[in-house]
């Protein structure tokens, strides 16, 4: 029963929610039914497996990255029985939480002729966020250079909890970067809410911009700030343009 000075308009949005919901419930229902969850590499085992990708270099092989500081590469086939470690920083992760260690990879745009990916983890002493390049190693494709680290961010880290971690190249070609708001409970620092602070939005990185290629740490500037799309997001939800050179 519609309320009393409801228009025509307003009569037919209420029924046109009312058949979109009933035509998601069903569809929601009926795939609640038959879906069913498939291991897609039964020989293969991993430790503490939190993101899966591919280097989109039609080698048609998969990446995955384990929170203990190792990235696996394999062949996308379902018989796979073995893996090789494309990247191991494990000596260069904090991993006092659960939360914290090896959290993201995102391979640039132009991968298959440069070689670059990025990756996100947390570091000790102090504790925070390091985001950096790493390269491939020229005539190995399955194994990165260790030693190419090129840092590009790093974000102090107050607690060990809500550090983000998620990386994602755009279709602008920048690198988005999703930071926590820093953790503890209740976001004790309001960091969501400060615009002096990267904790709690995602930054933009422009990991293209033309200058002498040099380590970083990222000092707030006024631009930066003036560029955030949202603020306030628990997880790392929300964005700034911020310009590096690499």
């Amino acid at each position: 029963m519609l309320p009393t000075g409801t228009t025509l308009n307003e009569r037919h949005l209420m029924r046109e929610l009312r058949i979109t919901l009933f035509l998601l419930l069903n569809l929601s229902l009926s795939y609640s039914q038959t879906a069913q969850l498939v291991n897609a590499f039964p020989n293969l085992t991993f430790t503490k497996p939190l993101f899966l990708t591919h280097s989109n270099d039609g080698t048609n092989r998969i990446f995955v990255v384990q929170q203990n500081g190792l990235i696996r590469v394999f062949a996308n086939d379902s018989a796979v029985n073995s893996y090789s470690t494309f990247l191991d920083i494990s000596d260069k992760i904090s991993s006092s939480s659960g939360e914290e260690g090896l959290l993201g990879l995102a391979f640039h745009p132009h991968y298959p002729s440069n070689g670059y990916f990025y990756v996100n983890y947390t570091a000790p002493n102090p504790r925070r966020t390091v985001v950096a390049r790493y390269s491939v190693i020229p005539g190995n494709p399955n194994r990165a250079d260790s030693l190419s680290e090129l840092k590009l961010l790093e974000i102090n880290q107050p607690f060990s909890n809500h550090n983000g971690g998620m990386l994602m190249f755009g279709s602008d070609g920048y690198l988005y970067i999703g930071m926590g708001d820093g953790g503890s409970g209740g976001d004790p620092y309001n960091n969501g809410q400060n615009l002096g602070v990267l904790l709690g939005k995602i930054p933009r990185i422009n990991v293209d911009s033309a200058g002498k290629q040099r380590s970083t740490v990222l000092l707030l500037t006024t631009r930066s700030l003036e560029t955030c799309r949202a603020i306030g997001k628990r997880s790392g939800l929300g964005a700034c343009e911020i310009s590096l050179e690499v």
